[in-house]
């Protein structure tokens, strides 16, 4: 039987936001067939509709929310039998697979910005979570100091590239 645990903080079902709508998945697509049509990071995907990307978890919604019960080969995940329904986040610049998107960022991260970002971090922290309508979990917040500092800094995404 597939690894399944839980959720600390179930989300709500269909989610609340529904992005771009609804998507029927056909027999034999995974998240990760979906997300390269759909042009979207298979765990974007996930994490959208599910608000996490632990295996346990997900196999968790896969079974009490969409009712899959097929299994991969080794029988630690759930898939999709066909005929369930996922709804697709909105694309951001890096997800539309339209022009070169890496020309919107000056640089890429290195050894030398982790050091400057953890520096920041220490500084204006603090600056975050002061804010009145600051209400945000842990993961939250070092998401949001993740972005801001990256943003600000014109850093390209998904590229942390630090050799030791």
């Amino acid at each position: 039987m597939a690894i399944t645990s839980v959720p600390a903080y179930k989300v709500a079902w269909p989610p609340i936001d529904k992005g771009r709508g609804p998507y029927v998945v056909k027999p034999n697509e995974s998240f990760e067939s979906i997300g390269k049509k759909e042009g979207v990071n298979p765990w974007t995907l996930i994490s959208f509709n599910f608000h996490t990307t632990r295996p346990d978890e997900v196999n968790w919604y896969l079974t009490n929310f969409l009712n899959c019960t097929r299994e991969t080969l080794d029988r630690k995940n759930y898939i999709f039998s066909g005929g369930e329904t996922i709804y697709l986040p909105r694309l951001s610049a890096p997800d539309c697979g339209h022009g070169s998107w890496a020309s919107l960022f000056e640089r890429t991260w290195d050894s030398a910005e982790v050091v400057k970002y953890q520096q920041w971090v220490r500084t204006n922290g603090a600056n975050h979570v002061g804010q009145p309508s600051y209400r945000r979990d842990c993961a939250d917040f070092a998401i949001s100091l993740l972005v801001d500092y990256a943003e600000t800094r014109r850093l390209m995404p998904f590229s942390i590239m630090v050799t030791p």
